[in-house]
């Protein structure tokens, strides 16, 4: 006997998906039923019965409502009616399965309801055979199936499918973490089990944010409704999650603290700071059990002392740190402080959008000047003012250049000035060399550049700042970067240095590196001419 939700119900949904009438909606609701509405073996015998006794023989309409097909199954009985979800289940797993193939984009929506339906499936594995081999096995599988599905949505500023399923993603991903940190607590893999926490946690976060922010309004749709609408508080809801108890982290801990292997001392040491930031509001599950938000929820560490859980992990993360080399600790608070420096730019000057459609080129010196700026203790002036020309010179050589040379190669040029384009053109090739931040000023000035973006359809305004303003801006950073590098007595100081960065990030005025990103990502949307 499976472990099944509703039969009619999963019965229609599985040749809906089959059939492809509305997958993405049909797959999502078939997860959640599974997963929120399932019943033990016991429910389904009596609930099978019922269906017989009450709906199929004695009613007037004798079934009638039901699809004939579905109807032979339930009056076949649960023994043959629980075999054939299951066979179908199989089955569509090997129908929507998506093969990986290297350096392709890969299909979201496709990945999606490959997810779904691998998900349906572990959650049946998981309530018969608990940590089964083939339960891990599945576990394994669905993880990579929700890596590649998260990673090809993200290639999606604007997604092609409504919010809430944005949102059932990020609670699978906590539901699969959540499970993988459990198996791993099982087998002794305790640093790894504390990573996957981790991931358990910011997946939830980011469905538990994302899902007041948009509200469900289709009514239509029933997954939406009655199914997607109950994830609001993910932790609240889900079976696997609920019993999670804040001591287990603990445990964890204290078994690596114990124990003769710390080879991961460094991950586990920023693991526990994560923690200490999350821990007032961790366990947003069981409310009625856990003291209110005045009282403290309370661990016990090995020794049997017991800690207010802020106060524990705050000692955690301090005596890892303490354990690493000068040189781990150093890395360490680097990676912290580059994280606060992406954190910073991404909410406050770029957005969600706009950062991760910028280059990893651009973005990695955008997070190093920030962070040099914010730290306070810049031993070398130019480091910031050269990260500043990198990330510049990246988006125009990806966002103007490139694809201005790819359109003089695909069009008819007699009647545009190429003149200094070809120049530098022949420049470049002759001396082997990339190109400069001074090439990249002249390229903003030259005829050729004027006649592409006015094909492309660029306003005046954004035209003039392109060709007049911004080849200016360059100049002025590359005469303050090379002073500072190449003059010994030159010292730029902190006020020069500020309006230089709140000119390219953007405080208090549209940045620069901003600008350029948002015009280049407006002509990507145009057609050529």
């Amino acid at each position: 006997m499976s472990w099944i939700p509703d039969p009619p119900v999963i019965l229609v949904l599985l040749k809906r998906i089959e059939q492809g009438e509305n997958l993405l909606q049909d797959s999502c609701e078939l997860f959640w039923r599974f997963y929120l509405q399932s019943m033990s073996p016991e429910e389904f015998e009596e609930r099978t019965e019922f269906w017989i006794e009450r709906h199929l023989e004695d009613s007037p309409k004798g079934g009638g409502f039901m699809d004939p097909e579905i109807r032979d199954y339930i009056l076949a009985g649960k023994e043959k009616l629980s075999q054939v979800i299951i066979d179908k289940l199989d089955e569509l797993s090997e129908k929507k399965f998506v093969p990986y193939i290297p350096d392709e984009n890969e299909d979201p929506i496709a990945l999606h309801v490959h997810l779904y339906v691998e998900s349906s499936r572990l959650v049946r594995f998981l309530k018969l055979e608990q940590y089964s081999e083939r339960s891990r096995e599945s576990l394994t599988n669905t993880i990579n199936v929700f890596n590649r599905c998260n990673k090809a949505s993200g290639n999606f500023a604007d997604k092609p499918w409504d919010p809430e399923y944005s949102v059932s993603l990020f609670a699978i991903g906590s539901f699969l973490f959540a499970i993988q940190f459990r198996i791993q607590q099982s087998d002794g893999q305790y640093e790894n089990a504390l990573g996957s926490l981790v991931y358990c946690y910011a997946n939830n976060l980011l469905a538990s944010h994302q899902f007041p922010k948009y509200g469900f309004p289709n009514p239509k749709a029933e997954a939406s409704v009655s199914l997607i609408n109950s994830i609001g508080n993910v932790w609240e809801k889900s079976p696997w999650m609920q019993d999670l108890d804040p001591q287990e982290p603990v445990d964890c801990f204290e078994a690596i603290l114990t124990g003769k292997n710390r080879s991961k001392l460094k991950d586990v040491a920023d693991i526990c700071s994560f923690f200490v930031t999350v821990a007032k509001s961790w366990w947003p599950i069981a409310q009625d059990e856990w003291p209110n938000e005045e009282q403290e929820i309370e661990v016990r560490d090995s020794k049997g002392e017991t800690w207010s859980l802020p106060e524990y992990w705050q000692h955690a993360a301090g005596w890892a740190e303490a354990q690493l080399q000068p040189s781990e600790l150093r890395d360490l608070l680097n990676e912290r402080e580059d994280q606060a420096a992406e954190n910073r730019l991404r909410t406050y000057f770029f957005g969600e959008k706009l950062w991760d459609k910028l280059t990893e080129r651009a973005r990695r010196s955008i997070v190093s000047a920030d962070r040099d700026w914010f730290s306070g203790s810049v031993a070398r002036t130019e480091s910031i003012l050269n990260e500043l020309q990198i990330a510049t010179t990246e988006l125009l050589t990806c966002g103007l250049w490139n694809p201005m040379g790819e359109w003089l190669e695909r069009n008819n040029t007699k009647n545009i000035d190429t003149s200094k384009y070809d120049e530098l053109v022949y420049d470049l090739k002759s001396k082997n060399r990339s190109l400069t931040a001074l090439d990249l000023e002249r390229t903003c000035r030259m005829p050729v550049t004027v006649k592409y973006l006015t094909l492309k359809g660029i306003s005046e305004p954004d035209l003039e700042w392109i060709t007049k303003v911004l080849p200016t801006s360059i100049f002025k950073l590359r005469q303050a970067r090379n002073r500072a590098e190449h003059v010994s007595d030159s010292q730029i100081e902190r006020e020069e240095l500020n309006r230089f960065y709140s000119e390219f990030i953007g405080i208090g005025q549209t940045g620069i590196i901003r600008k350029i990103s948002e015009l280049i990502n407006a002509f990507d949307d145009k057609t050529d001419s």
